[in-house]
């Protein structure tokens, strides 16, 4: 019989791998990284988005965007990229915390101060702003638009012809020749796939941090294992 946080788990479109890795710590852990702090983050996010310019203004159209917006993370299958960042939920909210005073209070200053400054202060409010919530938001759409799910295919890809590139390299018996041609072809993969996997960390980036790492680091690994193979076979 499934219990009430596999039900939610599956409500919220929540890896299994997530929802595993705090069941050992029990309940209350699944519940608070699992739900109570990926939740503070997409409303505190979603406020900070809403807080300004003409939504504002509008109580009732703020509310039904902020559900709209929650809803739609959690349809989307996106609600499971919070929860991998929960774990560092302090940080986080000292870091949206510190955006927010800078987007709300300079906003403030640069209209006090008037147009001879340019609104300094609200120009710096939104450049912090912009920084975060722009890395957010090209996070999401990326992972909408499946850049990042096509750059993952491309890695694979690549570190498969890296493997058999070793493989052939190693099976060798033909000319010196034949290893040349192994040899140029694998300096050009592995050029395109240090570039792909740094193209791929940057495409993970959340304030200065990639979000969900896990297969980024999985692609370092694999990638040291293949050139540590290779560099043997020259040696």
């Amino acid at each position: 019989m499934a219990t009430m946080m596999d039900i939610l788990a599956t409500f919220f479109k929540i890896s299994p791998e997530l929802v595993s890795k705090y069941a050992y710590q029990g309940p209350i852990y699944q519940i608070f990284y699992l739900l109570f702090f990926p939740t503070l983050f997409i409303l505190l996010f979603i406020y900070i988005l809403t807080s300004r310019g003409p939504i504002g203004l509008h109580r009732g159209f703020k509310v039904l965007v902020s559900i709209a917006v929650y809803a739609f993370i959690i349809l989307n299958g996106w609600y499971n990229y919070f929860v991998m960042v929960s774990e560092f939920w302090l940080f986080l909210l000292v870091l949206m915390g510190v955006v927010y005073f800078f987007w709300a209070r300079g906003g403030t200053k640069g209209g006090v101060i008037g147009k001879q400054q340019d609104g300094g202060g609200q120009v710096a409010g939104r450049s912090v702003f912009s920084g975060l919530g722009g890395q957010l938001a090209n996070r999401i759409k990326m992972g909408a638009t499946k850049e990042i799910k096509d750059t993952e295919t491309l890695l694979d890809s690549l570190l498969d012809a890296l493997s058999n590139l070793v493989t052939q390299y190693k099976n060798a018996s033909g000319s010196a020749a034949d290893r040349d041609n192994i040899v140029r072809a694998w300096g050009e993969i592995y050029v395109k796939a240090q570039t792909s996997v740094q193209d791929y960390r940057r495409m993970l980036e959340v304030g200065g941090f990639a979000v969900g790492r896990t297969k980024y680091d999985h692609y370092l690994k694999q990638i040291k294992r293949i050139v540590n193979e290779w560099e043997k076979l020259q040696k």
